[in-house]
């Protein structure tokens, strides 16, 4: 799931605004908004041109795009394996 708060910082803090993001990686601006708004995911290809656009290292990528629904939900999960084995 992608963490849009944190790729909407980074297109403010890169200077950019959605229209002129969508405009740079030749992208619809109607579809990255929805696509910010969460009613659709991003594509691998879609998250590397925004990566190249906004100049995010490898990190930041994982965090934005990558980004886990829950962490604590994962920790529980592992710790109900341990227990249960």
């Amino acid at each position: 799931m992608t963490n849009v708060l944190k790729l909407k910082a980074k297109i403010t803090e890169k200077g950019y605004t959605v229209e002129t993001l969508a405009l740079e990686i030749a992208f619809n601006k109607a579809t990255l908004y929805r696509k910010l708004n969460r009613m659709k995911t991003f594509l691998i290809k879609e998250a590397y041109l925004i990566a190249i656009a906004l100049d995010l290292t490898e990190s930041e990528l994982n965090e934005i795009f990558l980004a886990s629904k829950s962490h604590k939900r994962n920790t529980l999960n592992k710790r109900s394996v341990i227990i249960y084995e």
